[in-house]
C-alpha cells in the first residue's frame, strides 16, 4: 500500500505535475481518472447482468451521486470515469448498486441464487478491484517521483 499518508497527497501531486511536466491541476485529473478508469476496467462482469455494476459507475465533484442506472458497460468504455474531477476539491467515485460494495470487499461473482436469496456469491474473481487500483497508480506515481 502507498506510504504517503492522506495530508501528504497534495505534496505527492505537486511533486508528481513537476516529474511530468504538467500544471498540479493536469496531473491530478489524470492521476484520478487513471485510478477510476482502473476501477471501472477490473469491475467483475456476470453473465447474466451483461456488465451493469461497470456500467454504474458515476463521478462526481462536492457530493457524492447516489443513482443508480440501468446502464450495463462490459467494457466499462461507457462510464464517466473521466468527467466531473475536481483537482481542488473531493470527486467521487459511486457505485450504488446493492452488492458493489460487498463484491469489493468479499469477492466472488454473482451466481444465479434462489427465490429465497437470489444473490448469491460464488468463487472466481477477486475483490479488492478499488483498493489495488488506488495501490497500482499510488505506486506509480511515486515511482515516477522518486524517478525525477
Amino acid at each position: 500500500m502507498s506510504t504517503v499518508p492522506p495530508d501528504g497527497f497534495e505534496d505527492l501531486m505537486s511533486a508528481y505535475a513537476a516529474a511530468v511536466n504538467r500544471d498540479y491541476a493536469q496531473a491530478v485529473r489524470a492521476v484520478a481518472s487513471e485510478w477510476f478508469s482502473g476501477v471501472i476496467r477490473r469491475t467483475p462482469v456476470a453473465e447474466k447482468n451483461g456488465g451493469r455494476m461497470r456500467g454504474n459507475w458515476l463521478t462526481s465533484a462536492g457530493a457524492p451521486n447516489f443513482s443508480v442506472t440501468d446502464r450495463t458497460d462490459e467494457s466499462g468504455a461507457l462510464a464517466d470515469a473521466h468527467n466531473n474531477i475536481d483537482p481542488f476539491g473531493v470527486t467521487y467515485l459511486t457505485n450504488n448498486l446493492p452488492y458493489a460494495e460487498r463484491r469489493e470487499h468479499e469477492g466472488g461473482r454473482p451466481v444465479v441464487g434462489s427465490k429465497r436469496n437470489p444473490f448469491q456469491y460464488g468463487k472466481g474473481v477477486g475483490g479488492g478491484f478499488v483498493e489495488e487500483e488506488l495501490k497500482r497508480v499510488m505506486s506509480n506515481v511515486e515511482r515516477i517521483v522518486k524517478g525525477a
